[in-house]
């Protein structure tokens, strides 16, 4: 039975329009990426500071709307160290997918809300950073806030063989092309001061919310997104692909093996030696001796700070 004209025309334009269906899909699963090409990975960043517990739950129960559809939170924190002894985290920084830079000023807060300490234990968002195990480490000690899927982005690094060193300034340029200002003098400034300055703001939304945009590169790297495929499916998938890593402490490789990369032809970290798996295991889940910087400050007899040292050189001085 031979195809009439009609049917021809009919399946002419079933064709036509499956192919523009599947063209606006691609375009809309690569239109953050079009737009980042020419506005930069921070352009719709907005920064919230909060100093009370009636703000904190506004800005929570905002950053868990927009968890609902990408379960991640950049996380970081910052405090001040005097005369050798670390303060208690002044300021905890949360930022999401849409760019919400959530400054929260933990050392002017009378009350901490329930909502803050049940969002940061919540499993099924993933709290992502540079040093977040260790950060996490100090809110529990200092708070009693419990942080649970903490990810170190430097083991997501590692698995898609981005060259070390694994700071937050060299993975946001070598990954982003993005130049943060890392400059000491406003790492080790004064984050309990009444207000904090503008450079001191940028300084701590941009650590939050570049922790989200590094996520998101090196998870697709790690899991692929098909076009058909959900963002709720992808999402546990990649969750299974990377939740050996989850409130896992990253651990600089021996000297020998750094800028190699890791794993074998697929790069995939091997995680757990047969021999030494339980062993390996007990060091992961180690706590950390110290922090992870002193913020140790060298000042003039003027009062002009001079540079930043780790405790042991500022008590040989």
């Amino acid at each position: 039975m031979g195809f009439t004209d009609r049917d021809r025309t009919i399946a002419a334009t079933v064709a036509v329009v499956g192919v523009g269906t599947a063209a606006v899909l691609v375009a809309l699963c690569n239109k953050r990426k079009i737009i980042q090409r020419f506005r930069g990975p921070l352009y719709d960043q907005t920064i919230r500071v909060v100093t009370n517990a009636e703000e904190c739950q506004q800005v929570v129960g905002t950053l868990r709307n927009h968890c609902r559809d990408y379960r991640i939170l950049g996380f970081d924190c910052e405090w001040v160290t005097e005369k050798g002894k670390r303060h208690p985290v002044a300021l905890l920084q949360l930022a999401s997918h849409q760019g919400l830079c959530a400054l929260i000023r933990l050392c002017q807060m009378k009350r901490i809300p329930p909502e803050l300490g049940e969002l940061l234990n919540d499993p099924g968002i993933l709290k992502v950073g540079i040093g977040a195990i260790e950060d996490a480490q100090l809110l529990r000690s200092d708070y009693n806030l419990k942080v649970e899927s903490a990810l170190d982005l430097r083991h997501l690094a590692e698995r898609c063989r981005v060259p070390g060193p694994y700071g937050m300034a060299r993975l946001a340029e070598k990954s982003l092309g993005l130049q943060l200002d890392k400059h000491w003098r406003v790492r080790a400034s004064d984050w309990e001061a009444l207000e904090l300055s503008e450079r001191q703001l940028k300084y701590a939304a941009n650590d939050a919310h570049v922790a989200v945009e590094l996520f998101r590169l090196y998870a697709d790297r790690v899991l692929r997104c098909g076009i058909f495929t959900t963002r709720k499916k992808w999402f546990d998938s990649l969750m299974t692909e990377i939740e050996c890593f989850l409130d896992q402490r990253y651990k600089d490789p021996p000297k020998s093996q750094k800028g190699a990369t890791s794993g074998g032809k697929n790069g995939k970290k091997k995680l757990l030696d047969s021999k030494n798996s339980v062993l390996e295991l007990k060091r992961s889940m180690s706590t950390r001796a110290k922090p992870l910087y002193d913020n140790c400050i060298m000042t003039a007899p003027d009062g002009e700070v001079l540079c930043t040292c780790d405790r042991k050189k500022a008590e040989w001085y």
